[in-house]
């Protein structure tokens, strides 16, 4: 069966009529004060970060956060055991799909004229990256709700 070639479709850039420009001044244009105004230091980023993981080991033991004003447990998520793991898995599977069909070319120099090597590889990869992709719609649809609140 003679494969069908994709069409090339055009595509195309606009700009806006009227561009803002901001400009960014120097860091040398602060003075230390500033800086330490603007920016946390080494610190106060390493107490956030043990607060962070503090929170992240008791929703490790089965304690749930709600989310209010000034607090979002966003990105902490992330870091818990079962979502790490969940990842871990779903990364391990992409792997153990590209490393077999390398060693199925390595072994097979030529496939069989009944099977479309790149249609298999493809669909291989769309069944591990199924469930990242319900995640991703999930949680795509809980930031949404989260805009609205």
């Amino acid at each position: 069966m003679p494969s069908k070639k994709k069409t090339k479709h055009s595509r195309r850039i606009s700009f806006s009529v009227h561009d803002r420009i901001h400009e960014i001044p120097s860091l040398n244009c602060y003075s230390s004060e500033e800086i330490g105004d603007l920016y946390l230091s080494r610190d106060e980023m390493n107490a956030s970060h043990e607060e962070c993981w503090r929170l992240v080991d008791l929703m490790n033991s089965g304690i749930e956060y709600e989310d209010h004003e000034g607090f979002s447990k966003r990105g902490l998520i992330d870091l818990k055991d079962d979502s790490v793991d969940r990842r871990k898995k779903i990364r391990d599977q992409s792997y153990q799909i590209v490393f077999g069909v390398q060693q199925f070319h390595a072994g097979h120099r030529r496939a069989p004229a009944c099977m479309d090597v790149t249609e298999v590889t493809a669909s291989l990869y769309h069944k591990a990256g199924e469930q990242a992709r319900e995640e991703a719609i999930e949680a795509a649809w809980f930031d949404a709700v989260a805009v609205r609140m």
